[in-house]
């Protein structure tokens, strides 16, 4: 009786050890679950999206790049759970550097390379290809793979609605252009103020023999609009030899305090001066001078005459030629033209007369 026993668990048995066979067939491999393609994009989409990288140029191309070492230490660190946290996690630098030869070597579509390739990094930012396409600590990678196009899709509509608005901009509502006037003072004002500040701040600590930049790399074209505010500040020990140039500058400041300070109605006039150009500034005072009913008109249409009143005009001009045969007509018509060249000719005659009559009473006063 024992034996149907034991033929009931062999049929139970085969399809718990056929799954068990199956989990171990996915997730066998160096690369671990990674070993999915569907997971390992899910996981080039996250590093891509949250890994820090560097810019360069690779071919003439700008491009995204990074170390080897720096994606190993991301997958093994908790900065991918802190990403992703339905991601498996990578136990071993091993791990790590299998998931990077997947990503390395996986291939699009167009048989080329998907998500990122190996460079050779020949001086600070340039990059160029290189045969080696193994995955190692100390090689550099360029991304190939630009992640999700949703933001970038996005600011690509903001840029094509930003250029069609500026190029309607004659159309503008009267109170649309104030505000534009304002705004583009303001942000004005704060960027010559903002530099201004920043300057000094330098020159004064510049004096006690150090450097202090608020945003040093701010004017960096060679960096990304995020790393030009990297990083905040910097401070830094001046090279020797700049003493007499600080003595200088603490000179011409004390100056300038003496003379603020002696002259103290020159300085406020100075002020006043400054006051009365934001003012006139923010009025619009310093655009072209023009009247005043044209600024407030200068949205309406101009009024230029109807094809009608055109027609109206040129009948009643020839209403008093109807009597006229086609010769007289024609005469006329040369008779008015001659007149007006006959007035000016007799204006620049009577200009001729008067400027000989003045030079004939000079030279009889002398």
């Amino acid at each position: 009786m024992s034996a149907p026993a034991a033929t009931d668990d062999a049929k139970s048995t085969p399809p718990a050890s056929a799954g068990a066979a199956t989990t171990a067939t996915t997730h066998d491999g160096p690369a671990g679950a990674y070993e999915d393609p569907e997971l390992l994009h899910k996981l080039a989409d996250t590093v891509r999206r949250t890994m820090k990288i560097r810019n360069g140029v690779l071919q003439e191309t700008r491009v995204d790049y990074f170390k080897g070492t720096k994606l190993i230490k991301y997958l093994t660190t908790d900065s991918l759970s802190k990403a992703d946290g339905k991601l498996p996690s990578v136990a071993s630098e091993e791990q790590a550097i299998a998931i990077g030869n997947l990503l390395l070597r996986a291939k699009g579509e167009d048989g080329q390379p998907k998500y990122f390739i190996r460079c050779d990094k020949v001086k600070p930012r340039i990059l160029e290809l290189t045969t080696k396409q193994d995955y190692e600590e100390l090689g550099y990678y360029a991304w190939i793979y630009e992640g999700s196009q949703t933001l970038s899709n996005f600011m690509t509509f903001l840029i094509i609605a930003g250029f069609l608005a500026i190029t309607c901009f004659p159309i503008w509502p009267h109170f649309l252009k104030v505000w534009l006037w304002y705004v583009s003072v303001t942000l004005l004002s704060f960027m010559l103020g903002f530099l201004l500040l920043r300057f000094l701040a330098f020159l004064f600590v510049w004096v006690t023999g150090y450097e202090f930049w608020f945003l040093p790399n701010l004017f960096d074209e060679s960096l990304s609009f995020v790393d030009s505010f990297k990083p905040l500040y910097s401070w830094e020990k001046s090279p020797p030899g700049q003493g007499i140039y600080r003595a200088s500058l603490v000179l011409a400041f004390v100056a300038f305090v003496y003379w603020a300070y002696s002259q103290p109605t020159e300085f406020d006039s100075l002020l006043t001066a400054q006051k009365q150009f934001m003012h006139d500034l923010y009025e619009g005072n310093l655009l072209a001078d023009v009247a005043q009913s044209d600024k407030d008109n200068i949205d309406k249409p101009k009024a230029y005459p109807s094809y009608e009143e055109l027609l109206r005009e040129s009948e009643l001009d020839l209403a008093g030629t109807d009597s006229l045969s086609d010769e007289e007509r024609g005469d006329s018509v040369i008779d008015s033209l001659l007149g007006e060249d006959e007035e000016e000719e007799a204006a620049d005659a009577a200009q001729d007369r008067k400027a000989a009559a003045t030079a004939e009473e000079k030279e009889e006063g002398g």
